[in-house]
């Protein structure tokens, strides 16, 4: 079976925040079919948060976009940004295996003025792989193996379920929170380039072949058949094996992107070295000349 969705982020939702922010909220409803026991995330989205909650009891998918775009603009520039941004929601169902896909766009990512808060609620999660840039990633309550890549963003994960496969997490510039319960295994392999690593392991005990730095930590929890991989370029890396993972949940600040971010793009491998291979700042793409045609529009 397969279901499929896009929506533009515009529509008669559309409305003012405050008088210097427009907002506009669109919301995705999918059923999962009674058959469909597997449930896998596959999301790509341009700018903006990420927030997945896993567990949410019924079989409804709800998929909800918010689209921010900051002041100093006029009313007709915002509506070609709003126009301009949409998401893509596809639920492929095969037997007891179901992977849905979300992919957000912009016709206009070259400004940094926008960007979409998405929010996604499944009821389970058993893999997840998300890239995700300018904005943080949250997820809560997912089990199986996990991907994530933030550009410029704090990334969370939390979970209640043991996590015996294996997990990637890096971020260009951000904290990583990594809380996980008894039962959970792994080699773990953690860098930072400009921060510290936090490893508490509050439960077993079980953690052998541990060599560590402020910048650095290798061990392995109970079993190293799953690797579980966190790079960041800048802020702390902290892995909880802890009996409530989900206890402390931590709210990270909405900040725009900083033009200071860019100066380090093209010269140095040290801010770059996270990044996907065809990031424009690894290609060498003219990001700054892209966004130059679109200023007088």
């Amino acid at each position: 079976m397969y279901k499929a969705i896009a929506l533009a982020a515009l529509g008669a939702s559309l409305a003012f925040s405050g008088g210097c922010r427009r907002t506009s909220h669109q919301t995705v409803e999918l059923d999962l079919a009674p058959t469909t026991g597997i449930l896998a995330l596959d999301v790509d989205h341009f700018r903006g948060d990420v927030t997945v909650f896993a567990g949410s009891g019924d079989r409804t998918i709800e998929i909800q976009g918010t689209v921010r775009i900051d002041g100093g603009k006029n009313k007709a520039h915002k509506r070609r940004m709003h126009d301009a941004v949409s998401i893509d929601a596809q639920l492929e169902e095969d037997g007891a295996r179901g992977i849905l896909r979300v992919r957000t766009s912009s016709e206009r990512a070259v400004y940094d003025d926008h960007r979409m808060h998405l929010t996604i609620r499944v009821p389970r999660c058993d893999g997840v792989r998300i890239e995700n840039h300018w904005g943080a990633v949250n997820v809560y309550d997912a089990a199986g193996s996990a991907e994530i890549h933030a550009t410029a963003g704090p990334i969370q994960f939390l979970t209640t379920h043991p996590i015996t496969d294996p997990v990637v997490l890096t971020a260009v510039d951000g904290l990583i929170w990594y809380q996980v319960p008894d039962g959970s295994t792994g080699a773990f392999d953690l860098q930072t380039l400009d921060g510290h690593i936090w490893y508490r392991e509050r439960v077993s005990g079980m953690t052998t072949d541990a060599v560590a730095t402020p910048t650095t930590f290798q061990g392995v929890l109970e079993d190293d058949t799953n690797s579980v991989i966190a790079r960041t370029n800048n802020g702390d890396i902290n892995v909880w094996v802890v009996n409530d993972p989900m206890a402390i949940r931590r709210a990270f600040p909405n900040a725009r992107p900083s033009v200071q971010d860019k100066l380090f793009g093209q010269t140095s491998r040290r801010h770059r070295r996270n990044l996907p291979i065809d990031h424009p700042e690894v290609t060498g793409l003219n990001e700054w000349a892209t966004r130059r045609a679109f200023q007088y529009e």
